[in-house]
């Protein structure tokens, strides 16, 4: 076979672990020792020994293929995938009949997505293989009358295939083989091609459900109303829900499926969302304001419900919204809630965490609104939410602030609120880097002194508890000279304690000469003399004199901040603002 005889003996050894099924931990140890991956001649031979056994194999038939051969398929397009080999992928097309287009074989739309990739991507493999290699195969896998041997969950792999791809034409055909229970697949794909005509696919989907009986999938449902409330039509998506809630109702009476409760509570959310979405633009009081708010965000914690639902950043209603309004204000809705929750079972929760409210859209009306809604006796308006409710309000503002941050990764208003939920998530380090982030996004990596940016007093407490909770503690000096400093007797307990702990690079960036005084002292007692005298000689800086005019004052201390931040950025995140994205 042309090859070196100790890569003969393992090739063999490979095909031998395939066939036996032996553990496959062994045939990943054979791929990673022999390195098909830089040794496309290894690789090649072993392909074409493998399907040479298949083709070969009296074992083999048509409608009865051994679990083995189909292991072998698998790992064999995974083989080709690995390398990204001309050779490769001309051998995998060659015995494709083999491999690939078997009527039962449900994997199949894998290796015609190797095919896809290999056509947008890989132009010197178009040039390689020949055109026959090719579309013969795709030819026979597009036309949904070569599919009539095939089952349903074959058709549906195909459909979901295609639909994945975009070719929402092709999937279309596919999904139509599957009657019934197509239905709702074709109709995403109408979806996908035209969302200018969403209103005239509602009355579509309305007009299934009442002619057939068939109501749609949870996901699908879920995703046609993300649809509607991105277009923000409003009136028309609870128009929708208003219907498919009375046929839903109708279908229940006669049926047990559980998921038409989900149907249901899913009606009732949406149609509460949107009412939350137009109070948010009308003038209405506090009280009003966070009435409407608690109808869309007592949904979350009802027991029924559970995260896939509604909450999750990737699955779900949620993970398909990308409506600002109804984002935003369900965000700051759901953190004002909270914050009133916690700060009226504990009197000092406002002393212990610090709250950026200037971060979340109207916190002063929705905490007006949420404390008065404190003692409703009515439980649909009643702000108190419980332990296992705010759990899980939590994690949707998790989910819906990464959503907002995914769709706009550079807003400055975005990172901070992301910031905040990390930090009360007990996440320093990553809370520090967003806060950071922010403040470099708007201030060109703190290179921009025209920048009208400024850090809020609460962010920089927030920032400085993160720098202490990670032994940043003369990062945590330094960036306490930015806010009113009060009581400095921690701030001098701290230098007293911990001398040895504290990193002398960073106190260039001091300029509160009361605090350098008391480094200087430090040091001298603990006879550091060379820290001692590096102080001294920031002491006698003439910039930081205290008898500068103020407007010197300012510029200097401007400029030794900025300093110091773009130090601190480059410490935590790098070196380049070109990170944030």
């Amino acid at each position: 076979f042309d090859l070196p005889h100790k890569k003969f003996i393992e090739c063999c050894n490979a095909i031998f672990v395939v066939i036996h099924q032996v553990q496959e931990e062994t045939l990943q140890s054979f791929y990673e020792d022999v390195d098909l991956k830089n040794d496309t001649e290894t690789a090649s031979f072993l392909f074409s020994s493998c399907s040479r056994i298949v083709n070969e194999s009296q074992q083999f038939e048509e409608n009865k293929t051994p679990k083995f051969f189909t292991r072998l398929r698998s790992w064999l397009r995974t083989l080709c995938r690995n390398n990204d080999s001309v050779q490769l992928w001309d051998l995998f097309f060659k015995h494709g009949e083999t491999f690939v287009v078997k009527p039962d074989d449900a994997e199949a739309y894998h290796a015609i997505q190797a095919v896809e990739k290999i056509e947008s991507t890989y132009q010197k493999v178009k040039e390689t293989i020949k055109a026959g290699n090719i579309l013969p195969l795709k030819r026979k896998w597009e036309q949904p009358e070569a599919s009539a041997s095939m089952d349903h969950g074959s058709i549906r792999a195909r459909a979901n295939f295609y639909f994945s791809m975009g070719k929402y034409d092709t999937a279309q055909k596919f999904f139509a083989l599957l009657g019934d229970d197509g239905e709702y697949g074709a109709l995403s794909c109408k979806i996908k091609q035209n969302k200018e005509s969403l209103d005239t696919l509602a009355a579509t989907l309305v007009e299934t459900i009442r002619n057939k009986k068939l109501m749609p999938s949870l996901e699908f449902f879920e995703y046609f109303i993300g649809c509607l409330l991105n277009n923000e039509d409003l009136d028309g998506l609870m128009k929708l829900c208003g219907e498919v809630d009375t046929l839903r109702c109708e279908l229940q009476q006669t049926s047990q499926d559980s998921s038409l409760i989900s149907i249901g509570t899913l009606c009732d959310f949406s149609f509460n969302l949107c009412d939350f979405c137009k109070s948010q633009t009308l003038s209405e009081s506090p009280v009003d304001l966070c009435k409407s708010a608690l109808g869309a965000l007592a949904h979350f914690w009802k027991p029924y419900l559970t995260q896939k639902i509604h909450f999750c950043c990737k699955e779900g209603l949620l993970g398909h919204v990308r409506n600002k309004v109804a984002l935003e204000g369900l965000l700051n809705a759901i953190v004002v809630l909270t914050y009133v929750n916690n700060s009226q079972t504990d009197a000092n929760f406002d002393e212990k965490v610090p709250t950026c409210f200037d971060h979340f859209l109207r916190f002063d009306d929705y905490k007006k609104g949420f404390t008065e809604c404190w003692s409703l006796a009515d439980p649909r308006f009643s702000s108190q939410v419980s332990s296992d409710g705010l759990s899980i309000l939590a994690q949707t503002a998790r989910a819906i602030s990464q959503t907002l941050l995914n769709n706009e990764p550079r807003n400055t208003l975005y990172l901070l609120q992301n910031a905040d939920l990390l930090y009360e998530e007990g996440k320093q380090r990553e809370a520090l880097c967003k806060y950071l982030k922010a403040g470099g996004v708007e201030t060109s990596f703190f290179s921009d002194p025209t920048s009208k940016f400024a850090y809020s007093v609460n962010t920089m407490k927030r920032m400085i508890n993160c720098l202490h909770s990670l032994q940043a503690t003369s990062q945590a000096i330094v960036l306490s000279q930015m806010i009113p400093i009060g009581d400095c007797a921690s701030i001098y307990r701290l230098i007293q304690n911990q001398p040895q702990t504290l990193n002398i690079k960073y106190f260039q960036y001091l300029w509160v000469v009361p605090l350098l005084e008391l480094l200087v002292s430090v040091f001298t007692k603990s006879k550091d003399d060379e820290k001692a005298k590096q102080l001294i000689l920031l002491l006698r800086k003439p910039e930081i004199n205290q008898n500068n005019p103020q407007h010197i004052h300012t510029s200097i201390t401007s400029k030794l901040a900025a300093s110091f931040l773009r130090e601190l950025f480059r410490d935590f995140i790098g070196h380049t603002i070109s990170v944030v994205v």
